[in-house]
């Protein structure tokens, strides 16, 4: 039957959770101080056919989907088989020893099955199911009237109004022995996705619970547009460079500027990632590139005195951006520059410091309701992060 792993991408709604707060200090996500125990990840999807199995007189009637299990305990295992070499691949690749912990992986396997495409057709008043692909996405009823196996390949219901309605389902996966940080964990679930998707790629994390009861449905985010979500403020010190004096360099900035480019493309795409999953996007669907403006800035030099005219001279951070370029009208010396005594007002005229950065999903077509829920996350996201200053605007357009 082969696996299902390259399909369940298309099926997972989200993987996110609910902070669940123990007593730990600090900003929530942005510090990653957000800690978990035992973490349960319970999702909410559209099945594989894999996962699935048919009733007895599938053959007969010919109501059976390719790809399903030949038994309910062949689908059970498939599942569990699936969940559990996922979030293991999830947490190893993370830097987690996946023998450490007991991976519980909850599912109940469906009877699931196709209208009758044998020549005696289906009866009036039954059910079916319909699929797209390898994925089980309707279950179909209201049929007033018998269908013949020739409309039952053919899809048509002749005079009967059908009601179709999603056929979701629920899984669970509980990670007995695993404490993570809410940084850690979101990347888990990143990875956790990547493998069920595509096979390879993870990161690391900490959590107590996870409760995804109120969870949105999966949403078909496909297409051929491309959204771009823009970023116009005062960068945080990680998004800025200093080059060669370290003299001259702010806590947190590095001296070259393709590192701090790198901070800032890792820092949307996360961010982006972040905000698809929580409203159930797939981000894998979407190609993303940025355009990561890294910006050269520098404070007073403790090791010699800047004079009037120097340029890229800033204000001293706020809160960890910058936030000012400062033009002087008299010299900051060494000493003042160590002690900190001098003052932009004193010292020169400042102007505020705004940087526009943005990043692109291809391949997208979403309703305005659906992205601006993803935005919203975005920003949430960001800020815990601190990477998003209190003043900055944040605007979308899907083209």
């Amino acid at each position: 039957m082969g696996s299902s792993k390259n399909q369940i991408y298309c099926l997972i709604i989200l993987l996110a959770f609910v902070k669940i707060s123990v007593g730990c200090s600090g900003g929530g996500i942005g510090a990653g101080s957000q800690n978990y125990q035992n973490p349960t990840i319970n999702m909410k999807f559209f099945t594989p056919t894999l996962w699935t199995y048919p009733p007895s007189d599938a053959s007969t009637l010919m109501t059976y989907f390719l790809g399903q299990a030949s038994s309910q305990s062949q689908a059970q295992n498939n599942a569990i088989t699936d969940l559990t070499s996922s979030i293991t691949l999830a947490l190893q690749d993370n830097g987690f020893n996946a023998g450490m912990y007991k991976i519980t992986p909850t599912y109940t396997a469906p009877l699931v099955y196709d209208c009758a495409k044998a020549a005696q057709g289906t009866p009036a008043n039954l059910d079916w199911y319909e699929t797209e692909g390898e994925i089980v996405t309707k279950h179909v009823t209201g049929a007033t009237q018998a269908i013949t196996g020739t409309n039952c390949i053919s899809k048509n219901a002749g005079q009967t109004v059908l009601t179709k309605t999603d056929f979701i389902l629920d899984a669970r996966i509980t990670i007995d022995g695993l404490t993570v940080n809410s940084i850690q964990m979101t990347q888990i679930l990143n990875a956790f996705m990547a493998q069920l998707s595509f096979g390879r790629d993870i990161n690391s994390c900490t959590i107590g619970d996870i409760d995804l009861a109120s969870i949105p449905r999966a949403i078909n985010s496909k297409g051929k547009k491309t959204m771009t979500i823009t970023i116009k403020g005062s960068p945080p010190v990680e998004w800025t460079y200093f080059e060669e004096n370290i003299n001259k360099a702010f806590p947190g900035q590095f001296h070259i500027q393709d590192v701090a480019k790198y901070i800032i493309e890792e820092d949307l795409k996360n961010g982006l990632i972040h905000g698809m999953l929580s409203w159930g996007v797939n981000p894998n669907y979407h190609p993303m590139t940025t355009t990561n403006v890294a910006t050269y800035a520098f404070r007073c030099d403790r090791r010699g005195d800047i004079s009037v005219g120097t340029s890229s001279i800033m204000a001293e951070l706020e809160n960890g951006f910058v936030t000012k370029k400062l033009a002087l009208t008299s010299s900051i010396t060494t000493e003042d520059c160590v002690k900190t005594k001098y003052t932009s007002g004193n010292s020169g005229t400042t102007t505020p410091l705004i940087v526009e950065n943005s990043i692109t999903a291809g391949l997208i077509n979403l309703r305005k309701e659906d992205a601006q829920k993803v935005v919203e996350f975005f920003v949430d996201y960001m800020t815990e992060m601190k990477k998003l200053h209190a003043e900055a605007e944040v605007s979308y357009v899907i083209t």
